[in-house]
């Protein structure tokens, strides 16, 4: 099977079909944003979710450099009890950036309802 697809929705069936316990999903919400995935689709990924990967839209900065909102699917992690890895893409960035970053990360997910809409 040829598969040119970088939406989660397309991931959660193939995973969904391998049935496997040690095949899951890495939600890199970069790449979700990008595609135009939604929150929705990453509750409906929450089954096989393994890890969350986070980086800003712009440059693909780490959290808190650019102001990008994460709260929608930090609510949706929330209101599923999230215990998971959360994977930060941080290449570039400085010890003051991370520091900015953490304070980002959380703020963010005490204002996240913790029930999705």
């Amino acid at each position: 099977m040829l598969f040119r697809s970088n939406r989660l929705g397309d991931l959660v069936s193939i995973v969904r079909q391998v049935n496997h316990p040690a095949v899951r999903i890495n939600a890199d919400l970069y790449h979700m944003r990008l595609e135009g995935d939604t929150p929705d689709d990453l509750r409906a990924a929450l089954p096989w979710l393994q890890q969350v990967e986070i980086a800003e839209t712009a440059a693909r900065t780490i959290p808190g450099i650019a102001g990008d909102d994460f709260r929608p699917y930090f609510a949706v992690l929330k209101a599923a009890g999230w215990r998971g890895a959360l994977n930060v893409e941080a290449q570039r960035a400085t010890p003051a950036q991370y520091q900015t970053m953490f304070a980002a990360l959380r703020s963010q997910w005490r204002e996240a309802p913790s029930e999705h809409p």
